[in-house]
Formats: C-alpha cells, sequence, structure tokens
C-alpha cells in the first residue's frame, strides 16, 4: 500500500471516531446565556433632618396613641364602674321593693284579718240583734191563733170576736173569751185574736183536730200565731212533708219538726235545714 492510501484509510477512521460537529462549546455558550446579568440595587441615602423628623413623627404617634390607650382604658373603667353601681342599685331597689310589698301583703293580711273578725262580729251581734226581735216577736203574739176559713164581710172588732168565740164552742166545744179580733188581707178571710192566756190556746190547739170531718168547701184551720221566720220554715217543713207523702211514707208535721216513720227531725237554725234527732234515737236504743 502507498503512502496516499494510509493516510486516506486513516482519515477516514478518525472521522468515524469523532462526533459531526462539537457541542462543548454550544453548551458553554447555553450556560452563560442563562445567567442574568443585575445591576447592583442604589440606596439613596437619608438626610440626617429626615431622619430626625421621622423619628419626631413616630414618637408623636405613640404618644398618641398611648394617650388615647390610656383614655379608652379610663372609660372602659368608668363604664364599668357605672355598671356595677347600676347594678347594686337595681338590687338594693329590688330588696327594698320586696320588703315594700312583703311589708304591704303583711299589712293587707292584717286588715283582712280585721276586716273578717269585724265582719263576723257584726255578724254576730246582727243575728243576736234578729233573734232578739223574734223573741219579742214571737211573745207579743205568744197567745194568739190564726184562723182561717170562716166568712165573715166585716171588719168590726165586736162582730168578728162573737164570730169566732160562736165557731169555737159550736165546732170544738170550748167556751172561751177572745180579748182582740180582726182581719189580715180583704180576700182571704184570715184572722186573727188574743186568748187571755196561753192555757186557752194549748186547749184550742190540741182538740182542733176535729175541725178535719167539715164538708169540703168548709174547712176551718186553726193554727199558732207564727212570727214571718217560723212561717217560712214551717212551709219548708210543709213542702218537705208533701214530697215524703208523695213516696207512701207516713210524716206528721209538728213545730219546727217533723216525725217520719217514728223518726223525728228537727229544725236546726245554725244549719239551716232539719236535722235527723241523735239525741231521741239514743235514749231509745
Amino acid at each position: 500500500m502507498t503512502e496516499e492510501g494510509k493516510y486516506r484509510k486513516e482519515s477516514r477512521s478518525r472521522k468515524r471516531s469523532q462526533p459531526d460537529h462539537d457541542t462543548s462549546l454550544e453548551d458553554k455558550a447555553f450556560q452563560k446565556s442563562k445567567v442574568t446579568s443585575r445591576s447592583p440595587t442604589k440606596i439613596i441615602p437619608l438626610k440626617k433632618q429626615e431622619m430626625e423628623d421621622i423619628k419626631k413623627l413616630l414618637a408623636e404617634m405613640k404618644r398618641d396613641l398611648k394617650k388615647e390607650m390610656e383614655e379608652n382604658k379610663k372609660e372602659i373603667r368608668d363604664g364599668i364602674y357605672d355598671l356595677k353601681k347600676d347594678l347594686t342599685d337595681l338590687r338594693t331597689e329590688t330588696r327594698e321593693n320586696k320588703e315594700e310589698i312583703q311589708n304591704l301583703r303583711q299589712e293587707i293580711e292584717k286588715k283582712e284579718e280585721s276586716w273578717i273578725k269585724e265582719k263576723n262580729e257584726l255578724r254576730d251581734k246582727l243575728a243576736e240583734m234578729e233573734e232578739r226581735l223574734e223573741t219579742l216577736e214571737r211573745d207579743k203574739r205568744r197567745n194568739n191563733l190564726v184562723i182561717t176559713g170562716i166568712k165573715i164581710n166585716t171588719d168590726n172588732e165586736e162582730i168578728l170576736k162573737e164570730a169566732i168565740q160562736n165557731m169555737i164552742e159550736k165546732e170544738i166545744g170550748l167556751q172561751i173569751e177572745v180579748t182582740k179580733a180582726y182581719k189580715v188581707g180583704e180576700k182571704i178571710c184570715i184572722m186573727k185574736h188574743e186568748t187571755k192566756n196561753w192555757n186557752d190556746k194549748m186547749e184550742i190547739l190540741k182538740k182542733k183536730s176535729v175541725l178535719k170531718n167539715r164538708p169540703k168547701g168548709q174547712e176551718i184551720y186553726i193554727n199558732p200565731d207564727y212570727t214571718v221566720k217560723e212561717r217560712i220554715i214551717q212551709k219548708k217543713i210543709r213542702e218537705f212533708a208533701k214530697k215524703e207523702r208523695e213516696h207512701g211514707i207516713s210524716v206528721k208535721v209538728k213545730f219546727q219538726k217533723v216525725e217520719v216513720e217514728g223518726k223525728l227531725w228537727k229544725w236546726s237554725k245554725k244549719e239551716d235545714k232539719l236535722i235527723e234527732d241523735k239525741i231521741r234515737e239514743d235514749s231509745k236504743n
């Protein structure tokens, strides 16, 4: 092989072993391009007077802020104090109101007790007075009798007295002297008369049962001269007896009492009604 041929062969083998182009330079160039160039910050120094002014301004702001905070604290403290004082005053007022209400309630209770006591005393006095009047009225009528059914068309006292005496002698068989007689009402033919004594009255009441035999339409009734209160009580007793008789029960009406099938019931002034006579029943047993 000639020298020229060897040279060509070596030249071709070097080309195959080397890359097409050298990238190291490009990489270096690229790396350099990534670095951004920055200029250094330029610090402008302040003047000494400006620094003093800023310090003064900050000091003033600090003082103002501190003062404002102190004022706010004082306002808050004053507000809390006022609230506490108001709360204390409110509690005191509430306590005083409670005491006042309690005192007022006690005073009302005392007045109420006093009023109830006075009312009871007044009621007792009134009842006592009514009882006295009732007793006086009862004593006034003690010897009186009320006669119903005698038809006499006159108000003349002498004629009435004679008619009553004749009726009692004829129907009952008793001779009595009537001291006073008068009509009560114009249509109902009721007469009162005063006997001389209690015995005459009782004899007439004992024998008045013979008047039951008179013909219908000619009935004559003789009863004691009750007071208004006694008449009301007797009316209630008669109404009670009527209801009992409607049920077939044997009833006998007496003065302020009634006998029901052998049991005696008395009128109670306290309870204002008929009550069973336990004393009589116990004595029987």
